[in-house]
């Protein structure tokens, strides 16, 4: 997916006194591959002008005019001229910063999936001189995944100008819905997030959302609260569009997902237990949109602490005791799921990757040790999981701890980091030197 032609949506009406600077934003992006497209919503100031100089200017910029018909027949008209499979929408009054295409382009070549409706990035409040407003970012969506699901988030998540979406995903939707502006926008991304597919967060650029009074908003308060009152109501009704999990509405979608972890849990805790049968039993309960929705973070956190509770064993026991007795059917569980879901889980796969890890194959082979080999050598293993079952775990609590009170007594500072580091050298030497006699 190298350099793929970005399309830009401008949607203008009577826009004199912004449009030039919203379009020098986009002319000063350094992403090379980018075509745009001013849509005149039947005009009557001097945008046409404007718009006419520029199209003249420069070959990539092209001038779509139709009769007043509002913002979202506008962007929709836009969208059927584009020649680029990827729409970047951007109002006639916001601005793009520096590497603002540039960066949301790269997390489309780089995350592509044929989930992925689009990306987006967080935006700067400015006012119509450009004078940032001082309130910091806004749809600032953060997540460890970088992935925004219909079921995380009730509100709307973004504007049309942070966003870069999919043609495809975008004219499988339907398109903005013109009878429902200024809201079309937030009605659009949930429904195409029924789909089962998901928004990527992009956090290293932004865009400025400019503030004032002629606004569509800010002139028509009562409209757009009154339509987004509809919008709320669809997202949480049924709906014939989506995966099943998203169809009966947002609530509906939240008890699916709660189920499908419980299931998930439930899996853990049986494979810990020794009982394969009753993690093949609920397996048919876990889909695959519930498990890409998590955080990885989250579900390798889900599989230690419900293996730990199924064998009543403390957070530190989970390296060197409790997976090397559970990894087999562990990984053959994520297998029977990948299979499941055809491959189609990201996070699944993901999974299967960190029981690979070195972190995670290590205290496999130091168990083994334990269990076979000379008398001295299972010895050496089981002290090296002593020392970092306990030692280790009980050093984390030290430097803590010790930052806790450095904090609330500075004057210590230089006492307590001689001390522990002091502490720290020692145990290091220890680790090196049992390593050493392991290896030998």
């Amino acid at each position: 997916m190298e350099n793929i032609l970005i399309s830009i949506v401008i949607p203008c009406f009577n826009a004199q006194k912004t449009l030039a600077k919203t379009i020098n934003s986009v002319l000063q992006q350094k992403y090379p591959n980018f075509e745009i497209l001013i849509v005149d919503d039947g005009s009557t100031d001097r945008s046409p002008e404007i718009i006419a100089e520029y199209e003249q200017k420069y070959k990539f910029i092209r001038n779509i005019k139709q009769a007043n018909q509002g913002v979202a027949a506008a962007r929709n008209n836009g969208v059927k001229a584009a020649r680029g499979e990827w729409i970047a929408f951007l109002d006639a009054d916001d601005l793009l910063y520096e590497n603002s295409l540039t960066e949301r382009v790269k997390a489309i070549q780089e995350y592509w999936s044929p989930e992925m409706l689009g990306v987006f990035c967080p935006a700067e409040m400015i006012t119509d001189n450009g004078k940032k407003m001082g309130f910091g970012l806004i749809y600032n969506k953060l997540s460890s995944s970088g992935r925004v699901y219909f079921s995380h988030y009730h509100d709307c998540i973004f504007l049309p100008s942070c966003s870069i979406v999919s043609k495809l995903h975008f004219q499988e939707s339907g398109g903005f819905d013109e009878m429902i502006s200024p809201a079309e926008d937030y009605d659009l991304w949930h429904r195409m997030m029924r789909s089962g597919g998901y928004f990527r967060f992009v956090g290293g650029c932004k865009i400025g959302y400019t503030q004032h009074p002629e606004s569509a908003v800010r002139s028509r308060l009562l409209t757009h609260f009154n339509q987004c009152k509809i919008v709320t109501q669809r997202i949480s009704s049924p709906s014939e569009l989506g995966i099943k999990e998203c169809r009966d509405g947002f609530g509906k979608a939240l008890c699916h997902i709660s189920m499908s972890q419980r299931a998930l849990s439930t899996a853990f805790m049986a494979i810990a237990a020794g009982d394969y049968a009753v993690a093949d039993t609920v397996i048919s309960d876990i889909s695959c949109y519930a498990i890409e929705t998590m955080d990885l973070k989250k579900l390798e956190s889900l599989l230690k602490s419900s293996a730990a509770r199924a064998l009543c064993k403390h957070e530190r026991d989970w390296l060197y005791v409790i997976w090397p007795q559970i990894h087999k059917n562990v990984v053959r569980f994520f297998e029977d799921l990948d299979k499941r879901f055809e491959g189609k889980s990201q996070n699944v796969r993901a999974m299967m990757k960190i029981c690979q890890e070195s972190r995670y194959i290590q205290p496999i082979l130091v168990y083994q040790r334990v269990h076979s080999g000379s008398i001295a050598s299972r010895l050496l293993n089981r002290l090296l999981i002593l020392f970092r079952m306990y030692i280790w775990h009980g050093l984390k609590g030290v430097i803590t701890g010790s930052l806790n009170r450095l904090l609330a007594h500075e004057k210590r500072v230089v006492l307590l980091f001689g001390l522990l580091s002091l502490y720290t050298a020692g145990l290091v030497v220890m680790t090196i030197s049992l390593s050493l006699l392991i290896i030998k």
